[in-house]
């Protein structure tokens, strides 16, 4: 699929490093850690799909978010941006908002193996 930009928040990276540390990532998947989703700029994400980069917003729950606001934003941005790109006849699924907890790094890591592979 190409290479992927994985934006998580604190709880979400903490949980990534503590699983990637005994399975691999695939070199494919770069991974930025950012406080809050909701403070990923739309226009990162943008760009990032413009270069051929596809996305992921990894964060918080939306009920369990320091931030309140964090998951539930970066929710509503990424369902805007699905939209655009089907819109203009692109692939929708370049883009993912996935929910997770500092306890569910494997899923993340599970995940991003099998979108960075498909």
């Amino acid at each position: 699929m190409g290479k992927v930009i994985v934006f998580c928040c604190d709880a979400a990276y903490y949980g990534l490093n503590m699983v990637s540390k005994l399975i691999e990532l695939p070199e494919e998947v770069e991974v930025v850690r950012v406080p809050c989703l909701g403070g990923v700029e739309f226009e990162a994400v943008v760009r990032a799909l413009l270069d051929s980069v596809n996305v992921v917003l990894a964060g918080c729950h939306q009920n369990n978010c320091k931030n309140i606001d964090g998951s539930r934003l970066a929710k509503m941005r990424v369902e805007l941006l699905r939209r655009m790109l089907e819109f203009i006849g692109m692939d929708a699924d370049r883009v993912k908002h996935l929910e997770i907890s500092t306890y569910e790094g494997l899923k993340l890591v599970e995940f991003l193996n099998e979108f960075a592979t498909r």
